[in-house]
């Protein structure tokens, strides 16, 4: 489907290409797949305040991906920095506290079923090879993207296997506490008291707290010679755990 806003641009749902109208033969960007999907969800919602929970469910549980809210903030932001750069339009996706996520009034949003839609469907096939420009986020290497998707895996494995009472048998060990709340690792650590101290200095530079059933994981890569060394913290309870990176 493509779609008019505020006259300017011209969006292909289809494949997440973004055109200007004075020139409908090369987009001006590319949105990668998530992107996109959250523009249309947003867009085919757009007279309403999307709950952050159906956004994830649309966006990701449907196409068989786990993500948190902090993911989902990182992408709107991308967004917002689109809409600002080509319309000017500083929030285009506004936050309702408590409720969920909508498209400003400042958007106006036009569907297209016309001659143009079709021409733009057929140029935006040519260009699907070769994008002029991708929307990700550049600060995070491919390296990097692929430990936190390994590691969150790992987390969701673990924590069903410690639901069955298989604790000790997966070689966990107790480092330390976050207030009440334990904190395990996969392996003993010789430099221990390091560790903990660097897994302190994180809590508070996140502002990471403590609830009743919470427990948390520590990772670390810093033995491997072939990838950037990164520090994971997950926060698990009964529904979700949220990783934190951190020492890019």
């Amino acid at each position: 489907m493509i779609y008019t806003i505020n006259s300017q641009l011209k969006y292909n749902s289809e494949d997440g290409s973004i055109y200007g109208l004075d020139n409908l033969s090369e987009p001006i960007a590319t949105l990668t797949p998530v992107l996109n999907r959250i523009l249309k969800v947003l867009i085919e919602n757009k007279s309403q305040v999307m709950p952050r929970d159906r956004i994830l469910e649309l966006v990701w549980d449907k196409h068989g991906l786990v993500s948190s809210s902090n993911t989902l903030n990182q992408y709107i932001s991308m967004l917002r920095k689109l809409f600002s750069q080509y319309l000017n339009v500083d929030n285009a996706i506004l936050t309702i506290p408590k409720k969920g996520m909508m498209l400003s009034s400042e958007l106006l949003i036009e569907k297209e079923e016309s001659k143009t839609s079709d021409k733009i469907l057929e140029e935006s096939t040519k260009h699907t090879a070769k994008p002029s420009h991708t929307i990700d986020c550049k600060k995070i290497s491919v390296y990097a993207l692929c430990c936190i998707l390994i590691f969150i895996c790992i987390s969701m494995g673990l924590y069903i296997v410690i639901q069955k009472n298989s604790f000790q048998s997966i070689g966990f060990y107790q480092l330390s506490k976050i207030n009440t709340c334990p904190v395990y690792a996969f392996k003993e650590y010789s430099d221990k008291a390091q560790v903990i101290s660097t897994i302190k200095r994180q809590v508070a530079r996140f502002n990471i707290t403590c609830k009743n059933g919470d427990y948390f994981y520590y990772y670390d890569n810093n033995e491997s010679t072939d990838y950037i060394k990164h520090d994971f913290l997950a926060k698990c309870n009964d529904n979700t755990c949220v990783t934190t990176r951190f020492n890019f």
